[in-house]
């Protein structure tokens, strides 16, 4: 898409998303991790802006190449959180969650678990301090904590000897580019609200509604 629309490769075929439009029926929410789907150095005709003009509302996409691997268990968790968190919300009394703060929320976690996995490869948490530093900075994340990052590095802090000043500094300079930076969410995700299945009265399971 340098120098005309955006495409998707499937297979041998390139598809264009802007001819979509009164063609497909493309949902409202897209999730994209193929490479370069929102390109910074691209067509401004991007694949997720295509995705849009033919009836997406929000589109995922991506601003660099990104690794097949790691864009496959990022998808993975998506899915999975969508299929585990919401009914656990719906049973909570929970009535609708917004897709911005769904993902919003989601993408902290990512970039979270990136920056721990970045220490982890220095050798200055093990595996096991990770995980744990990991788990409770989900847990402020999740409660919407707008401390969780200033915690995290604390967390790596504590389990490595080195100050946070120090650890702030070894980012500053190496500056490594975590993964989760290469999406990027287009569109009006605060038009969409997922609606959550009310808890069933005590005593009504299995009832059949009139």
């Amino acid at each position: 898409g340098q120098d005309s629309a955006g495409w998707l490769l499937f297979g041998g075929e390139k598809v264009n998303t802007w001819e979509l439009v009164f063609e497909a029926r493309v949902p409202p929410i897209v999730l994209l991790s193929a490479c370069l789907t929102s390109a910074v150095a691209g067509s401004h005709a991007s694949v997720s802006s295509g995705l849009l003009r033919s009836g997406a509302i929000s589109v995922l996409g991506t601003y660099l190449p990104v690794s097949g691997v790691k864009s496959a268990a990022f998808v993975a968790r998506i899915l999975f959180r969508i299929d585990s968190l919401l009914p656990l919300l719906g049973k909570f009394g929970f009535t609708a969650v917004s897709w911005r703060t769904f993902l919003a929320i989601f993408l902290r976690m990512s970039f979270a678990s990136d920056v721990l996995e970045y220490f982890e490869s220095r050798g200055f948490v093990d595996n096991e301090q990770q995980s744990s530093i990991n788990i409770e900075t989900n847990r402020r994340i999740n409660l919407q904590d707008e401390n969780w990052y200033d915690e995290l590095i604390l967390g790596v802090s504590r389990a490595s000897g080195l100050s946070t000043d120090v650890l702030l500094r070894i980012i500053k300079d190496e500056h490594p580019f975590m993964e989760t930076l290469n999406y990027c969410q287009i569109g009006s995700p605060e038009r969409l609200y997922i609606e959550l299945a009310a808890p069933e009265p005590e005593g009504a399971e299995g009832l059949i509604p009139a």
